[in-house]
């Protein structure tokens, strides 16, 4: 599934061009190139450049199971978005202690209601998805996103037009 949505992505180029992590071929340095070269043409251009350090604290625990809608919008098909649904939801979970090896407490079984499971293939796919509009609700001089870390660059004149 992995294989066929990440096809789907990069063949659509669905994923914002400010999105670095997780993807073939976009680096940290080539994050890092953008931001540095971002500050330079703010200051080439004689401008002051404000950088906003974002990151975004448990953000594969926060991705909304009910965003199907989005990948409807990217032209998934049912059939993917079915898979994806019964992969997310009804999911269970509960906290096991132990102590030298020994079980001590299990808690109840819970239903996980956001979201994506820690450690799978899947879920750093799902939470690019699920962050890739920010850039365009961000207005801002450059914009650097990798996986839940994301730089905003703003400048002087951003800023007189934001007020």
């Amino acid at each position: 599934m992995h294989s066929r949505l990440n096809e789907h992505i990069s063949t659509n180029n669905i994923l914002a061009t400010e999105q670095y992590g997780f993807r073939k071929d976009w680096s940290t340095e080539l994050a890092a190139y953008t931001l540095i070269n971002g500050i330079r043409q703010a200051w080439n251009s004689k401008l002051q450049v404000v950088g906003i350090f974002c990151e975004l604290a448990k953000a594969f625990d926060h991705v909304n199971h009910d965003i199907i809608e989005k990948l409807k919008y990217y032209g998934v098909s049912e059939t993917g978005i079915d898979w994806i649904k019964s992969y997310l939801h009804n999911r269970r979970h509960r906290v096991d202690v132990s102590v030298n090896n020994v079980q001590n407490y299990s808690s109840t079984w819970e239903i996980v209601k956001q979201g994506v499971p820690q450690g799978s293939v899947l879920g750093p796919l799902r939470f690019i998805n699920h962050i890739n509009d920010l850039p365009r609700h961000i207005n801002c001089f450059t914009n650097v996103l990798f996986a839940d870390d994301t730089i905003i660059l703003i400048t002087e004149k951003i800023y007189e037009n934001l007020n």
